[in-house]
């Protein structure tokens, strides 16, 4: 993802180069397959617990929120901003804190126009954080008419 905002720098604003749209796309594949692995750790590790004798409701959800986050973060620079928001609520599951979650969450609730759900989104992460980053995405959020 790294190389996709690399070579996205040198493009004018509004405009995807075809280099980082294909590193983007790459970036999404690569962490694609980091999801399905972790889901298959997770699985294994829940059902471990539950041979111990441990119940659902006891098991907190695991597993790695960057990974979620940054799946998120691919997916909203190649304007598939469901699967963001998809991958950034696991994100924000899996760890409440990590804010970054709420931020990518509420950039592409806004980019689909749902401006209500990404002011929603970017107040939780405010809440929960108590981060004042949020302040002027949520005043942006504002503006634009919710």
């Amino acid at each position: 993802m790294l190389k996709g905002d690399f070579l996205q720098r040198l493009q004018p604003a509004g405009r995807l180069a075809p280099e980082s749209r294909r590193a983007y796309e790459r970036a999404v594949e690569i962490l694609t397959r980091g999801v399905a692995m972790d889901r298959a750790f997770n699985e294994a590790h829940r059902q471990e617990e539950l041979a111990r004798g441990r119940i659902n409701s006891e098991m907190a959800p695991a597993g790695f929120e960057e990974l979620y986050y940054s799946l998120a973060a691919a997916n909203v620079r190649l304007g598939k901003n469901d699967d963001a928001v998809t991958a950034a609520v696991q994100a924000a599951i899996l760890s409440p804190q990590y804010t970054d979650a709420y931020t990518v969450m509420g950039i592409a609730l806004s980019a689909e126009n749902r401006k209500e759900d990404a002011a929603i989104a970017l107040l939780e992460g405010l809440l929960i954080s108590g981060d004042e980053k949020f302040l002027p995405l949520l005043r942006t959020t504002y503006k634009s008419g919710i």
